[in-house]
């Protein structure tokens, strides 16, 4: 992680997550990719997700809510402004769309 070589420090935390860091890996990435609103990882992990045939209400609960609930919260506390919040958006948006596609 330190290193560059697991930026979302997913193998750190499959490896010593008590859960087996499936759970783990599979709300935060998504999360996370929200919160930065980083279209590309999110769409990869999607993808991902929808191609394990992950149950889309599961995403939507685990991922895409807490990650706008948060967006919410960090917006209203002023510590994110309307361009962040805007990218967190585009990104749920480009999410939901896939998800009803499938």
């Amino acid at each position: 992680m330190l290193a560059g070589r697991d930026k979302k420090a997913e193998e750190y935390l499959n490896y010593f997550s008590p859960e087996g860091g499936e759970k783990i890996q599979f709300n935060e990435v998504l999360r996370q990719a929200i919160l930065e609103g980083d279209r590309q990882a999110a769409a990869g992990r999607l993808k991902e997700l929808l191609k394990d045939e992950r149950p889309a209400l599961d995403i939507i609960n685990s991922a895409v809510i807490p990650a706008l609930d948060r967006v919410g919260k960090e917006y209203n506390k002023k510590h994110i402004f309307l361009p962040q919040l805007i990218e967190s958006a585009e990104v749920v948006e480009k999410v939901m769309g896939k998800i009803k596609l499938n």
